[in-house]
């Protein structure tokens, strides 16, 4: 993790408002040191979402965040993340939700939490571009140096 990621991650002053980018999260992930929080609609989640996310509406979070361990799990299929994890959170419809859901997740003694401004459209994006780079590294072996 970079020292800049983390410092901001183990920050837990009320006015941090860190966001991470696709190379954050997707470190982050790798190390499986965060819990990512999808809040779009379950309809939105159907075209696709983060590996390994959690879907919880962005209506449902505020509740979803006072629900003991047993009924999250039931109601989300997922482990309640400890106040302790790093938690991210992701909206396909803007910043703007992102935001919300971050301040939710914050208040609700998430501290380490903040979120992923460009969403499920970024991830995408980023995605498609890595597979790219990836078959056509695969198809001209000669380009890798």
């Amino acid at each position: 993790m970079s020292p800049t990621l983390y410092r901001s991650l183990e920050n837990n002053t009320a006015s941090r408002t860190l966001k991470v980018d696709y190379n954050d999260i997707s470190l982050l992930l790798s190390q499986n040191s965060c819990t990512v929080i999808d809040v779009r609609h379950p309809e939105q989640v159907q075209t696709g979402a983060i590996p390994g996310s959690v879907n919880i509406p962005l209506s449902e979070l505020k509740t979803a965040c006072s629900l003991d361990e047993e009924s999250f799990f039931m109601k989300y299929n997922a482990a309640k993340p400890s106040k302790q994890n790093n938690i991210i959170v992701l909206c396909g419809n803007g910043p703007n939700h992102a935001m919300t859901a971050f301040e939710i997740a914050y208040k609700s003694g998430y501290k380490k939490s903040t979120q992923y401004p460009g969403g499920w459209a970024d991830w995408l994006k980023n995605e498609n571009e890595f597979n790219m780079s990836l078959a056509l590294a695969e198809e001209n072996p000669a380009l890798n140096y």
